[in-house]
């Protein structure tokens, strides 16, 4: 395997346990393990198990990381090592399964006998637990001994786990898969007697703490069969198949044409049949979507049986690909005409997502074509190639549409008053612009093609307008996407805008999930058009399968996902999940509405085009690469929580009123420049280029805000003085603070984009400097340095004086009220200045090693600083914030009021 992929894999794997370990914190802060032990002993285990699997799966990952980096060297000595880390994560593993075990029976032997102490069913249990643990662990221990004596190279060249080292041979596989085997047998059985018990009593009465416990155990019974049991047996069923041949493309092509579908048709089905959601324009978009995307369904049960059998008899099968298809197409018809009926089209965004599932069910002959044509390597009739270049059109027509639908969120939450046929004529435009790229390829002056024995179709570069053709489809859907994100980005505001004008602005719940629905796949969109015409993808058979498996599914599979996840679209798929209605006189429902984040701006620029589709990846710096993902991940995930911590001060009046909390509010909007600098400086390790300069642009202003910052803190120093002596006139001083901080930041970075002064940072260079080759660009940098050292100087010299009044006030009189009420701020004040002038005066003051560690250190620390520190700090030392920021009341439902009427009245139709 390459050794980015695995790279990328186990950053992936950090990530999630990151965020795994982020979430257990929250729950653990709403109830400790020693209060869960207290109510459930079994819940406690499995929590705790987790955690312990989440730091075991780091530090797992951080180690082959290393060694894929070189930094852990692949000789007989570092054996031990390389095996006792995952043998720790495999005990944990075991562990972690057998406490599942106890779970699922302690939550049976509750719902079968309600009334009994669970005192001895609980040391009898977990002593059953215990034994089945010992015997795994024991024997999986023994036989690693047995096998782990030191033979040459502990790991084979090119390999990064421990499946191919030595020490892990057959017996200890064995060994493993048995043990595994037995225990996911147990667990099976327990969960879908558990699953039968729920629902037969579901109706009996139980405390609030037993209804969550139960639902908790279904779900930890859902994911174990649908993330483990599943991926474990279809682990074992293909690992002795020959992956070598085309059998098995072939026959991942039919079983997605057969089980990816039908869910799919049934939610359009769905939204024309229910007026519910044919009166709302968004959802009829949607239903369109998914018809169009319907299209990459036919042909795979075909195209597997095919293979099965290892020829056609006779042409029947060709022949029923033919019909299938056909099929296809007049189910489309007959959808057309469904929405053409006036009844069916009352609301447009209906009939836009209704366009954009049509547009996406396109993606289905080309699905099964794929898989026919490698199996036969052959291309009936042309008919592969016909139904690749249907596929391209309906990708570029699905960008589009998805702007019309984000358009049309824009005009019903604000409420614009725009003319009614502008959607329609920018759908008319999208369909026209599909129906040209759909032709042009079909024309001797361009092409698209797929041929056998290829899982991805690329442009034909022997045709003279092919290149004109691309470009002007990247010019078209790259501008398509930046403007849908400009609608995104202004619905953002909007809502922004109505929360501090009027507090019981609140938005229709089908509106927010239509919303947040659009805005999810717009991001999707965005991803795979940059992974297209952006990322350097190698050119290999698996990747471009794995890439054209990526658009089946995000045509087929995504978009009945994401209707059933975010809409109630998911009760009328599966009316069991709808709960009965409590039968009462009046009903007054409150809802509380969730409101997407605004979406981070796709870095996305013009390159050019190869004469294939895809651009061939050179060898790449594997640090390069685990730096470029680790800087997306900072931007991506670690800025969330200040984001939060920024609105929450910036949206709540007890905060804002208090000028040091707006001194706050500006240091971190300052520090958060560091999330944009994060993302564009990953993308640039990644790609191996700046596109558009925007990263060096992120890079100066990133560096300007660092200054800034300082500034800000000497003026949040300032503010703690005035405050707690109670001299008002440094409040003006402060205001001029401000003024000079934000002036110098804009003229650091205007002045950077100059000729005169400059700096920059290339691919493979973790730190940035100064462009000494620009005159003035000394003068840059020492004025910098000396405004760092005046700035620090100067605060330090403030919370000196604070220091020397607290004493001085401590001496004279013991009440010190008012002053204990800002000791929270002026901690996190003294704190934070303290560690931005260790790495100040490090970075600037301090000769570190020549080397990109020492300089990856540095930046890691800097974005550190910025991201973490503060928002840590905050959460630390104050605790209203701590409450308000863990307050996720939003995301439920308030409860329902139920008011009984008592009074009669007669009412008079006047229609009688």
């Amino acid at each position: 395997m390459l050794k980015q992929i695995v790279l990328i894999e186990y950053s992936i794997a950090i990530t999630i346990s990151i965020i795994t370990l982020l979430l257990l914190t929250f729950i653990f802060y709403q109830k400790s393990l020693f209060a869960l032990w207290k109510q459930s002993v079994f819940l406690s285990l499995f929590l705790g198990s987790i955690s312990l699997l989440a730091v075991q799966n780091i530090v797992l990952a951080t180690q082959w990381i290393l060694f894929g980096w070189g930094l852990i060297p692949n000789i007989p000595e570092n054996t031990f090592f390389l095996l006792i880390v995952t043998h720790i994560y495999l005990v944990i593993r075991q562990f972690h399964n057998c406490v599942t075990i106890g779970l699922f029976a302690q939550r049976i032997r509750c719902l079968v006998r309600p009334t009994k102490t669970d005192t001895k069913f609980n040391y009898t249990t977990l002593s059953i637990v215990c034994v089945f643990f010992l015997i795994g662990s024991t024997g999986a221990t023994c036989m690693m001994v047995i096998n782990s004596a030191p033979k040459g190279r502990p790991v084979p060249e090119g390999c990064y786990s421990f499946n191919c080292m030595a020490p892990n041979s057959a017996p200890v596989r064995i060994w493993s898969s048995v043990f595994t085997i037995f225990i996911t047998a147990i667990i099976l059985i327990l969960g879908t007697y558990l699953f039968y018990l729920v629902h037969k009593y579901r109706t009996s009465r139980k405390s609030a703490f037993e209804r969550g416990a139960n639902k908790f155990a279904l779900y930890v019974f859902y994911v174990r069969f649908f993330c483990e049991t599943i991926p474990f047996i279809i682990d074992m069923l293909l690992s002795n198949l020959n992956m070598d041949s085309f059998w098995m493309f072939g026959f991942l092509y039919m079983a997605f044409g057969i089980f990816l579908p039908p869910a799919y048709i049934r939610i359009i089905y769905i939204f024309l049949s229910r007026k519910k959601h044919r009166q709302l324009q968004c959802y009829r978009v949607m239903a369109q979507i998914g018809i169009v995307q319907l299209a990459a369904a036919p042909g795979s049960f075909a195209c597997g049986l095919i293979n099965i059998l290892g020829y056609d008899p006779h042409g029947i099968l060709t022949l029923f690909v033919l019909l299938f298809s056909s099929s296809v197409a007049m189910e489309i018809f007959l959808s057309l005409v469904f929405m053409t009926n006036k009844k069916y089209k009352n609301q447009e965004c209906y009939r836009i997502m209704s366009l954009i599932g049509m547009i996406q069910l396109l993606v289905t002959p080309a699905c099964f074509m794929f898989g026919f044509m490698s199996v036969f390597d052959v291309d009936p009739y042309k008919i592969g190639s016909f139904t690749v270049k249907l596929f391209a059109a309906s990708i570029r027509l699905d960008v589009l549409l998805g702007f019309v639908l984000a358009l049309n969120r824009l005009q019903v939450m604000a409420e614009l008053k725009l003319p009614s046929a502008i959607n329609k004529i920018l759908i008319v435009l999208s369909f026209l612009y599909g129906c040209f790229s759909f032709l042009a390829v079909f024309s001797p002056y361009c092409g698209y093609r797929a041929p056998p024995g290829q899982y991805f179709p690329k442009y034909d570069y022997g045709k003279p307008y092919t290149w004109l053709l691309t470009r002007t489809n990247a010019v078209i859907l790259f501008a398509s996407c930046s403007v849908t994100f400009l609608v995104y980005i202004s619905v953002f505001l909007f809502m922004v805008k109505m929360h501090f004008k009027t507090k019981k602005f609140s938005i229709k719940h089908k509106e927010g999930t239509v919303l947040i629905y659009a805005a999810t796949r717009f991001s999707i969109d965005v991803t795979l058009l940059a992974m297209n015409y952006i990322v350097h993808i190698p050119k290999t058979p698996l990747i471009h399968f794995i890439i054209g498996q990526t658009y089946m599914f995000s045509s087929l599979l995504l978009s009945p996902i994401l209707y059933l996840a975010f809409t109630h679209v998911r009760y009328d798929f599966c009316p069991a999940l709808r709960k009965p209605n409590a039968v009462s006189s009046q009903l007054h429902f409150e809802r509380s509405v969730i409101k997407p984040p605004g979406n981070l701006k796709p870095t996305i620029s013009l390159r050019p085009l190869d004469t294939t589709f895809f651009i061939l990846q050179r060898s790449m710096d594997p640090m390069m690469l685990t730096v470029g993902i680790v800087y997306i991940i900072f931007a991506l995930i670690f800025s969330l929580p200040y984001f939060r911590i920024v609105y929450i001060f910036i949206s709540q009046k007890k905060y804002r009123d208090l000028e040091c909390y707006r001194i706050m509010i500006q240091i971190g909007i300052v520090q958060l420049v560091a999330a944009p600098t994060a993302l564009t400086l990953g993308l640039m390790q990644l790609l191996e280029v700046d596109h558009l300069g925007l990263a060096n642009f992120f890079v100066s202003a990133y560096a300007a805000s660092k200054s800034v910052d300082l500034i800000l803190s000497l003026v949040l120093a300032v503010n703690r003085l005035g405050v707690m002596t109670n001299f008002h006139r440094l409040g003006l001083v402060s205001k001029v603070l401000i003024g000079l901080g934000w002036t110098y930041g804009i003229s650091y970075v205007t002045v950077t984009r100059t000729p005169l002064c400059g700096m920059y940072q290339l691919p493979g260079q973790y730190i940035a400097d100064f462009d000494l080759a620009k005159p003035y660009s000394w003068l840059l940098a020492d004025i910098d340095a000396y405004l760092m050292v005046v700035c620090i100087a100067l605060t330090l010299l403030v919370y000196v004086l604070i220091i020397a009044y607290l004493i001085r006030l401590r001496n004279e009189t013991a009440n010190l009220g008012h002053v204990a009420r800002e000791r929270s701020i002026l901690v996190f004040a003294g704190v934070r200045f303290v560690i931005d002038m260790a790495t100040q005066l490090t970075y600037y003051f301090i000769t570190l090693p020549n080397s990109r560690y020492s300089d990856l250190s540095v930046a890691v620390v800097y974005l550190l600083s910025s991201l973490i520190l503060s928002p840590a700090l905050y959460l630390i030392f104050t605790k209203s914030l701590r409450s308000d920021f863990i307050n996720v009341s939003f995301l439920k439902r308030r409860n329902v009021t139920v008011s009984v009427g008592t009074a009669v009245s007669r009412v008079t139709r006047s229609d009688k």
